[in-house]
């Protein structure tokens, strides 16, 4: 079974934060079962945190930050994600094929969902 990774609401990559967090990591020579220990998880937990698998607080973020020697900004680097261009792609894929006609009335039905008034 495939496990989504977890997203929180503003789009974070918890992914791309484990991405950062274990290249550092290596970087230094530490550990994953060092890492765990210092910051009081198991180390199954500890290796879920750096494959997205787990959200990782601020606490840990901070003190993983202290243990690697880098500010907190350095490990969410490029871990937000803009959703919108993400939902744009879904929604041409899905409309891809539509005639002009079948577009129209998607547009009208979803006017109507979301309580628009449906101009010509």
């Amino acid at each position: 079974m495939i496990q989504e990774e977890e997203q929180g609401v503003m789009g974070v990559s918890y992914s791309k934060i484990g991405q950062n967090i274990r290249k550092l990591r290596k970087e230094r020579g530490i550990t994953q079962q060092q890492m765990a220990q210092w910051l009081n998880l198991s180390p199954g937990y500890y290796g879920k945190m750096e494959r997205g698998m787990k959200k990782i607080s601020l606490d840990h973020l901070s003190r993983i930050g202290e243990i690697l020697d880098v500010p907190i900004e350095i490990l969410v680097a490029g871990a937000a994600e803009e959703k919108l261009p993400q939902l744009n792609r879904q929604l041409a894929e899905l409309t891809n094929g539509c005639t002009e006609a079948e577009l129209a009335k998607l547009l009208e039905i979803n006017r109507m969902v979301l309580g628009l008034h449906v101009t010509q």
